[in-house]
């Protein structure tokens, strides 16, 4: 990635994405208002950035109206990413370019 840290508001929300936070892991924190939540995400073998809801406590409500705004932020990055729901089902995407 061309990247270390980058910042960005998108439909209310403050997102900050820094990669390789360690190893292969980055971090994710999504702000809106005075609330921040954490998001795990980390590269794949597969070569995108997998971003996962599994194993967290961020109510659905919440979830719903982030999705959209991270999908949003990874395809401006133009990075490969897939977002995971809490079930393991991909929620949304970008597949690199082959």
């Amino acid at each position: 990635m061309r990247f270390k840290k980058e910042v960005q508001s998108f439909m209310g929300w403050d997102i900050t994405f820094q990669n390789n936070v360690h190893m292969y892991c980055h971090r994710l924190k999504a702000t809106k208002g005075s609330t921040s939540y954490e998001v795990p995400c980390e590269d794949t073998p597969e070569g995108y950035i997998g971003i996962w809801f599994m194993h967290t406590d961020i109510d659905k409500s919440v979830r719903e109206d982030l999705v959209p705004v991270l999908a949003e932020f990874f395809h401006g990055l133009g990075s490969p990413f897939k977002i995971y729901n809490p079930d393991g089902v991909v929620a949304a995407e970008l597949e690199a370019s082959k």
